[in-house]
């Protein structure tokens, strides 16, 4: 039993599934990462499961034996016989069949074969491990914001109040500067018309020059631009189910038509999961391993076609 292990561990490295004639299939289930939360994400990884159904010969495992043990076709597929038989008969007597790493197989009480998977890890997937980011603290934006808003304003109201003083001060300097010849101007006027009344007795009005005014424009001042609040992102988590499955296949004709009867018995949720390499036949789907199981249980009682479906978990 030790070298059919062996060989199917062994085979399980390149292919997504490894059937062993007149037992079953082990079929490898692909589970991509995944982010838990905000930081925490879990590395990818295969799950191991078995299907009794398909039991066909695909002649993987039968060229593996005469590939490493140098054997002619008869005698790998006679050795692969007698060994099923040995597990066949353990698990009668012991209902219950260490299978190395890969797991266990046992027999419930409708003497129905149930599988245990191991922790199986694929080499391309050696040494990785689940990885947990350090959150940078997440600063309150808005705060922030009025702050700035209110330090801008701060600032602007002093840059008014100073510009105004300023303004102020410069045009009393120029009306001040620009008065004293006009001023000096009117004493001489004042006085050549006095002299010109006092030895002629004639008069000789004359208006005074206008004063110049220089305008000065208060200085525009641009408020800054307030900053753009960053938008928040929402990480979408990968959701994990439990399918209750009662068929895979390859072709996509042989899977409508067991789907076509099982709808036909009134298992109207039943569908198709494409799983790229693998098509899955399932009768119903779950959010928890709880109700799958009881509703799995359920159909073995009732429904004696279906004493073979068995629960895929599976991240979609």
């Amino acid at each position: 039993m030790n070298k059919l292990i062996h060989h199917i561990d062994f085979l399980l490295h390149n292919h997504s599934r490894v059937i062993v004639p007149g037992f079953g299939t082990f079929v490898l289930n692909y589970v991509p990462a995944s982010n838990i939360g905000i930081s925490e994400y879990t590395k990818p990884a295969y799950e191991l499961s078995f299907n009794e159904e398909l039991n066909d010969n695909d002649s993987i495992l039968v060229e593996s034996y005469m590939k490493y043990e140098n054997l002619l076709l008869r005698d790998a597929f006679v050795k692969i016989e007698n060994t099923v038989e040995d597990i066949k008969q353990k698990l009668e007597r012991e209902n219950y069949l260490k299978f190395g790493k890969l797991g266990g197989f046992s027999l419930n009480d409708e003497n129905l074969l149930v599988f245990t998977p191991g922790k199986f890890v694929h080499p391309e997937l050696f040494g990785l491990n689940d990885v947990c980011l350090k959150t940078i603290p997440q600063t309150n934006t808005e705060t922030v914001s009025e702050k700035s808003r209110k330090s801008h304003k701060g600032v602007i109201g002093k840059i008014v109040v100073s510009a105004a003083v300023a303004a102020a001060a410069a045009l009393f300097i120029l009306i001040s500067v620009d008065m004293l010849p006009l001023q000096k101007q009117s004493v001489n006027i004042l006085s050549n018309h006095k002299l010109e009344n006092l030895f002629t007795g004639k008069s000789n009005d004359k208006n005074p020059a206008k004063a110049s005014t220089t305008e000065n424009k208060t200085p525009e001042i641009v408020a800054p631009i307030a900053e753009k609040i960053p938008e928040t992102v929402e990480s979408i988590t990968a959701k994990e189910r439990f399918y209750v499955v009662t068929g895979v296949y390859k072709e996509i004709e042989n899977a409508q038509n067991l789907l076509n009867a099982i709808k036909a018995d009134g298992f109207n949720n039943a569908a198709i999961l494409n799983r790229g390499d693998r098509l899955d036949v399932y009768i119903e789907v779950f959010n928890t391993p709880d109700e799958a199981n009881e509703f799995t249980q359920k159909i073995h009682k009732e429904f004696s076609e279906y004493k073979r479906a068995w629960v895929l978990k599976y991240k979609k």
